[in-house]
């Protein structure tokens, strides 16, 4: 099986891809208050010269952090931001020299809201589910075509423990009825501190005008998938001292210090915010 960038031939048979190599990637520190994330990522290899890798500095400290607004034309309201720490994205080749099939990228970036009660952790289980309900609602339940959300989530909601910090795996699912797009956005979400969240997401981008049914019969992610996983996998976090007294104050007397086993997707109508209250009684 060869795996190059040429295109000779179309391969009408579902195609196999190639991509970076996980045991050269390379590991990717980012020290925020004196925590420290380590996360292993291959180089920057995108086939589409706009995807520029985001490389980031040595240490950040929160207070000095300009996070940005989102757009107000897509978001719900102006109460959470964003800040951009590092991005890669890397080609997958076909088969049989049927060229670039494919792109996997990857975007991390801190999330907080610009308005929080000081007294709520979100190392509480149950104030990190609200948050992410929340964030959703914000980025999320104003696309619409015709009165129909263009987007669901969260799916295939999933609860990972990365060095005993709650963490949750889900999916924003494009909703076929109202939205032109094809591929999900894979989410991991953790709180690193009281206030802010990291977020990775994982963008795949299969270059044929397909329905994702068709594109899985057509171009196997499952090399894409690997790689994600992979990557979530070698996430590793060293909590900063203020952090940890944070963590621990935070859990401190609960029954159950864990993250819910199952979130459906959020209802998202004409009242989003009643919707979200009424999700999480």
């Amino acid at each position: 099986m060869f795996n190059v960038s040429f295109k000779l031939r179309k391969n009408l048979a579902c195609s196999s891809l190639k991509g970076p190599s996980f045991t050269k990637a390379k590991l990717l520190k980012l020290e925020i208050d004196r925590t420290v994330v380590s996360i292993k990522l291959p180089g920057h290899n995108s086939s589409i010269a706009s995807r520029s890798a985001i490389h980031p500095s040595d240490e950040y400290f929160t207070e000095q952090m300009t996070f940005r607004t989102y757009s107000k034309d897509l978001v719900l309201n102006d109460n959470w931001r964003n800040f951009d720490l590092a991005y890669r994205s890397w080609k997958f080749n076909g088969d049989w020299f049927t060229g670039v099939l494919s792109e996997l990228s990857v975007y991390i970036e801190l999330i907080k809201q610009n308005e929080s009660d000081k007294e709520i952790s979100l190392f509480h289980p149950r104030a990190f589910e609200q948050a992410v309900a929340d964030y959703l609602t914000h980025q999320y339940s104003k696309r619409k075509i015709n009165g129909t959300p263009s987007w669901i989530a969260p799916v295939n909601w999933k609860t990972i423990d990365i060095h005993s910090i709650n963490a949750a795996y889900f999916e924003i699912k494009p909703n076929i009825n109202a939205n032109a797009e094809k591929e999900k956005i894979r989410v991991l979400m953790l709180p690193i501190n009281s206030f802010c969240i990291l977020k990775v997401s994982f963008n795949q981008t299969r270059f044929l005008n397909k329905s994702e049914e068709e594109l899985d019969k057509l171009v196997d992610p499952q090399p894409m998938n690997d790689l994600m996983w992979d990557i979530i996998n070698s996430i590793q976090i060293n909590l900063s001292k203020d952090a940890t007294k944070q963590q621990i104050k935070a859990l401190e007397g609960l029954d159950n210090p864990l993250l819910v086993e199952s979130f459906p997707p959020l209802k998202w109508g004409a009242t989003d915010m009643d919707k979200l209250e009424e999700t999480h009684k």
